[in-house]
């Protein structure tokens, strides 16, 4: 069963252009002057997922945590899910399966509890030709025991990519943003395309609200230009909605933008850095975002100057404001970023870096600051640029980690640090 890949040519192009342009990797993960407190141990939790499963994703809402996963089925693949009760997931359930799917490690599928009652799953398709897909999803209005008929979150009938799905609670309803291609469509229709056209053409950001029962109730875009296969992120704070995404400026600049729901409309974007990272594809690389109250953090991957970094910025106001950018890795920064916010002033960021041999999957604290803790290898990879996105979240008094172990023939690895005091 092919495991297949879609990335557009430019995404490629950026991808190879990137290899190697690397500094050296640090030799243990510290930074001069590092005050941050240092993780404490790791503490291992088994998941019944089978050899195989891959691209784990974390979300919770209220005291309800769930891992979600897929696993190779027979042609196809199954989308499950499992909760965790107390120090151990239960037995896992199936949210989908299907044979024509179309799956990356950058673009997780997610089974997303929104509220008490209503989840929310959604995975990609093939679409009628090649290099294009949508995006499926299913509800379930008792807490994942039953789910609806699968329908299509794009509903423009283009044969143009779409994905990099986020799903957040939006009143008594739930709540995607996604990247779109169907502006894009243009491109296909012409045989010979004019270069001036072809270069005012982008995917957008859009965002629908999707009631319990499945049914698109509204949607709308979000931005019209926006970097065509970076991961999204979605956030409630203490002042609604925060979401994070890779810009993309008639310059070919694509810097990391948050914006906030403000009543019926859209912020003006706050962009992170700036970077001023100028490329001409996608890295396929995209943010990640917690908040906790008004606490907010952003941690971003970025090469501008040829020099790649991983950083994060903090807001103490609802992302209203970002503090500077703080470089998290300078050493051999890959991307592919996770955050949790473990306090106020600090969070846990997790990442790919480069190593001997290949790359290592490393998680360290942050404070707002600047301060860095020690770096903790969580896993290590010979593929020189993994592309699994790994996955943080706080639980009260736990901070959890989900990642795709790459020893052959993979498997979905969890694992827990006992945090002090309370939390979400």
């Amino acid at each position: 069963m092919p495991l297949v890949r879609v990335l557009s040519v430019l995404s490629l192009i950026a991808a190879v252009t990137m290899t190697g342009c690397g500094r050296e990797p640090a030799s243990d993960g510290s930074a001069a002057g590092a005050a941050a407190s240092a993780l404490p141990p790791l503490v291992p939790l088994a998941v019944a997922a089978a050899p195989g499963s891959a691209e784990p994703h974390l979300s919770a809402n209220g005291g309800e945590v769930v891992l979600s996963w897929i696993e190779p089925e027979g042609d196809g693949y199954a989308l499950k899910y499992a909760r965790l009760r107390g120090d151990a997931w239960d037995v896992p359930a199936v949210a989908a399966r299907g044979d024509h799917w179309i799956v990356s490690a950058a673009d997780p599928p997610a089974v997303v509890p929104v509220s008490a009652r209503l989840w929310v799953a959604h995975w990609r398709v093939e679409a009628a030709e090649p290099y294009a897909y949508d995006v499926a999803t299913a509800v379930s209005a008792d807490a994942g025991v039953a789910w609806s008929t699968p329908r299509l979150l794009n509903d423009d009938g283009t044969p143009t990519e779409h994905g990099f799905v986020s799903i957040f609670p939006w009143g008594d309803d739930a709540g995607a943003l996604w990247l779109d291609g169907r502006d894009l469509a243009a491109e296909n229709d012409n045989d010979d395309v004019d270069l001036e056209r072809l270069a005012s053409l982008a995917t957008s950001l859009r965002v629908a609200r999707l009631g319990a029962d499945g049914a698109l109730l509204e949607q709308s875009v979000v931005d019209e230009r926006v970097c065509d296969c970076c991961s999204t992120g979605a956030v409630v704070g203490s002042a609604g909605l925060l979401i994070v995404y890779r810009n993309r400026s008639p310059e070919e600049i694509r810097d990391i933008a948050v914006r906030r729901r403000m009543a019926d409309a859209w912020s003006e974007p706050v962009m992170l850095g700036p970077d001023g990272w100028e490329i001409e594809g996608c890295p396929v690389n995209g943010p990640a975002i917690d908040a906790d109250g008004a606490a907010a953090a952003v941690a971003w991957f970025t090469a501008a100057g040829n020099r790649p970094l991983l950083r994060a910025a903090f807001s103490a106001d609802a992302g209203a404001t970002f503090g500077a950018a703080i470089d998290v890795d300078a050493a051999g920064a890959i991307g592919h970023a996770a955050i949790a916010m473990l306090r106020a002033d600090a969070a846990a960021v997790a990442w790919w870096r480069r190593a001997a041999g290949g790359a290592e999957l490393g998680v360290r604290e942050v404070s707002s600051s600047g301060e860095l803790g020690p770096v903790r290898v969580l896993a290590t990879s010979a593929e020189s640029r993994p592309e699994s996105v790994p996955q943080l979240l706080r639980s009260r008094d736990r901070l959890l980690l989900a990642w795709t172990d790459a020893a052959e023939p993979g498997r979905v690895s969890t694992a827990y640090v006992a945090l002090d005091g309370g939390g979400r």
